[in-house]
């Protein structure tokens, strides 16, 4: 999968957010909109959480903004923007956000539109993530008061058949 902003299409500002899905808009510049409620989980207890980041932080080398994080997302661990992960999504169905950090096969799920975001940045790509000159990090305070660095990992799904299936042919397509 890969990181993207959903949003929500009853926002007042989704005439802009999905000028920005269609690469009419910047989308970096959308979300700084005075106004706009951009939501993502908790990058202490939440590999979402800490993805977006990574996002913000790649993005902005591959866009030349040096404090595109602040700009958009305000402190790592800004309250004002971090909610649960299940609420998240159902958050902005209802309209209480208008964007927010999203997995594309979540905003799919949900029947969300969203912005895609490229391949340089959204975490999709384990070889660009292995190739990057200068690798980016992130420290978090973990829920124990503990300071944590972490790496971004691509974002890649396993699978593989059970030794025990009962129909394994099935899962060879």
């Amino acid at each position: 999968t890969q990181m993207v902003i959903a949003y929500s299409p009853r926002s007042r500002f989704a005439p802009m957010l999905r000028a920005a899905a269609q690469g009419r808009r910047p989308w970096w510049q959308v979300l700084q909109t005075p106004g706009l409620r951009f939501g993502r989980t908790d990058p202490a207890v939440d590999p979402q959480g800490q993805n977006i980041i990574f996002t913000m932080l790649l993005a902005e080398r591959f866009y030349h903004q040096s404090d595109l994080v602040q700009r958009i997302l305000g402190s790592v661990q800004n309250p004002a923007q971090i909610f649960t992960e299940p609420s998240l999504l159902s958050r902005l169905q209802a309209g209480q956000l208008d964007a927010a950090s999203s997995y594309r096969s979540a905003a799919i799920s949900h029947h969300l539109p969203y912005i895609p975001l490229p391949d340089a940045i959204n975490l999709s790509d384990p070889a660009r993530l292995a190739d990057a000159s200068r690798p980016v990090q992130l420290t978090i305070r973990q829920p124990d008061g503990k300071p944590a660095t972490l790496h971004p990992q691509p974002l890649v799904f396993y699978a593989a058949v059970l030794k025990n299936a009962v129909q394994p042919q099935l899962a060879q397509a």
